[in-house]
């Protein structure tokens, strides 16, 4: 199974990379510039990782990658994680949190249209933060709470919150494991499919 991870560079990135390996994913990994700027992988998983080039700006590279790949699941690491980096530059956390991952599923139906076979399970890492202060009240956090973002990064974040219920064609499964329920009938909505 083939697994392509954008933000392959960043913290998380580096270890769902090592971890999607030792599973025996063939790895595909997306970073603004190569070769990749830092990296905790060992020397063997650098050289067992096909790297690509792609800004998640740039929906034409994601395009590219995405063609290139054809992954089974796509991993959407890359974004701001930084609180006080999206703060300083607000309207580039933005761009690349937001607009990223809509290029991302844009890229995707893209492909999508050129081979339609091709349905990839897409998983976009969010943030608590965009919860606010739920965890402090003592509840557990779930995709069905209110959003409640304190800081620009979180409302960046949360912007994309609609891109885990978004979803190319049939390709959402629910948490847990479990398959959501595909039976009800989705509303369209530019290239998507929206859960009721």
């Amino acid at each position: 199974m083939k697994a392509l991870v954008t933000g392959a560079d960043g913290f998380v990135g580096q270890y769902l990379v090592a971890e999607l390996l030792e599973q025996g994913f063939a790895v595909a990994a997306s970073v603004r510039d190569l070769p990749p700027c830092r990296t905790t992988l060992t020397p063997a998983h650098v050289s067992s990782v096909e790297w690509k080039a792609a800004d998640v700006r740039d929906h034409d590279a994601l395009y590219r990658v995405v063609a290139a790949t054809l992954p089974e699941r796509i991993y959407h690491l890359a974004g701001f994680s930084s609180g006080a980096l999206a703060r300083r530059f607000a309207s580039d956390a933005v761009h690349v949190n937001t607009g990223g991952t809509v290029n991302l599923f844009e890229a995707v139906v893209s492909v999508r249209e050129d081979d339609p076979a091709f349905d990839p399970r897409v998983l976009v890492m969010g943030s608590g933060d965009a919860y606010g202060d739920a965890a402090l009240e003592g509840q557990p956090l779930e995709e069905h709470l209110s959003l409640r973002p304190v800081s620009r990064r979180t409302r960046s974040a949360g912007a994309v919150r609609g891109a885990r219920v978004l979803h190319p064609g049939g390709t959402h499964r629910g948490g847990r494991g479990r398959a959501r329920d595909d039976r009800r009938k989705p509303r369209r909505r530019a290239g998507f499919h929206r859960r009721a």
